[in-house]
Formats: structure tokens, C-alpha cells, sequence
């Protein structure tokens, strides 16, 4: 059994709405049932579903994923042959303003994901445009829950998009947008792990989209 899964069976569900907080009372993880539907209208989330399934679904055809990394934090390995028979479409995109690895002093860029040729690139721009909506949710959502980090992030963000010369207008869709980067995950599971370079105390918004099995969010150190 995968080692997220094990970890899974030993911890607390969550299945309702869920703020957890550390010893301080500060926000560490905030969990909102259907939440990126929230600021919309009722007439507003279906569409807002089927848009943003149409942008993935046209993206993987356009741009198919490509196969994660093999190392020890990814649990596909053991299902790569089966979806690869199968046909089953599975990966990982990084869509990305950010710093190379080992170029620590140099401005940032935009991602390999982003560049890898005309019209791979024309279908990520595509897609960030398609998917607007689903971004200007989540910042509403960032903005009402940790306001003070909210504007930090804008403030970056803000700063970079009028750099001259920045590459991140290119990637830019909206006037809430605060995250530089998205990264999609298809079909497949990492074991819990921590990033080296993610800031301390930094926020990241995740949402889940289709119809499966499993993939829960295990956070040991919460339970």
C-alpha cells in the first residue's frame, strides 16, 4: 500500500470545513469544502466547473504531462506501466515565474514547462487565461484568510510584473493574482515530504479536480 495511504488509515479525516491552528493560534492549514466554488453565484459554479475541467482537458491534449521525476517522494512508479498500457494520461506541469535551481542570484524566469516550444507554449497561456477564474477564487479566499500575508504577496507580485524586462507578464491573467506559479499534478501521489526552497510560513492554495479514488492531503504533523 502507497505510504501517503498507510499514513491516511492512522489519521483523523477531515471532511468538513477545518481551521488548524499552532500552539500561537497562528492559521497553519485551512481546509473549505468545495471553497474555490464559494465567491461565485450559484449559476456561476457549474460553469466555473466545466471550464476549468475543459482548460485540463485540453491542455493534456494539447500538452501532454510529462512523466514526474523518478525519485523516492513519487508513489507512480509502481503504476507507470499499468497507465502507460492503459493509456492512462498522468504527469506533472510546473507553469512558473521563478529562480532555477543553482541560480539563486539570477532574476527569475519562466519555467521549462512554459517554454518548451511555440505551440506548447501557446496552449499554457491558453490554459492560465481559462482557468482566471479558479485563480481570482483562491485569492479571494487567501485575502480573507491571512489578509496581512495576502497583501505581501501582491506586493511581490506587483513589483515583479512592473520589473522592466519581466517575464512574468506574460504568464499574468489577473489583478488579484498573487502566486507565481502553478503546478499541476495528473494522476499520481508524492509522499508526504517538504520542499527545501519553499519560504517558511508561506501559504500555498490547492484544489482537486475530477472524479477518483483516494489522493488524500496527509499532514502527520497535524494529526
Amino acid at each position: 500500500m502507497e505510504e501517503g495511504a498507510v499514513l491516511a488509515n492512522k489519521l483523523p479525516l477531515v471532511k468538513e470545513d477545518h481551521i488548524f491552528l499552532s500552539k500561537e493560534g497562528v492559521p497553519l492549514l485551512v481546509f473549505l469544502k468545495g471553497g474555490v466554488f464559494r465567491p461565485w453565484k450559484v449559476e456561476q459554479k457549474d460553469k466555473l466547473k466545466k471550464q476549468v475541467t475543459y482548460a485540463l482537458d485540453s491542455l493534456q491534449k494539447a500538452y501532454p504531462a510529462h512523466p514526474p521525476a523518478k525519485h523516492g517522494r513519487n508513489e507512480v512508479e509502481d503504476k507507470r506501466e499499468e497507465y502507460e498500457a492503459k493509456g492512462v494520461p498522468y504527469g506533472v506541469y510546473y507553469l512558473a515565474f521563478w529562480r532555477a535551481v543553482g541560480h539563486v542570484a539570477d532574476n527569475p524566469t519562466l519555467s521549462k514547462d512554459i517554454l518548451l516550444g511555440a505551440q506548447r507554449f501557446n496552449a499554457v497561456i491558453q490554459f492560465l487565461k481559462d482557468i482566471t477564474p479558479l485563480a481570482q477564487s483562491i485569492s479571494i479566499l487567501f485575502e480573507i484568510i491571512d489578509e496581512p500575508a495576502y497583501t505581501q504577496y501582491r506586493a511581490s507580485y506587483e513589483e515583479w510584473l512592473k520589473t522592466e524586462n519581466s517575464a512574468l507578464s506574460t504568464i499574468h491573467t489577473s489583478g488579484r493574482a498573487c502566486f507565481m506559479g502553478t503546478a499541476i499534478l495528473r494522476n499520481f501521489t508524492v509522499k508526504p515530504h517538504k520542499d527545501s526552497r519553499d519560504p517558511r510560513d508561506g501559504w500555498v492554495g490547492m484544489t482537486c479536480w475530477g472524479d477518483f479514488e483516494g489522493g488524500h492531503l496527509v499532514i502527520p504533523e497535524l494529526g
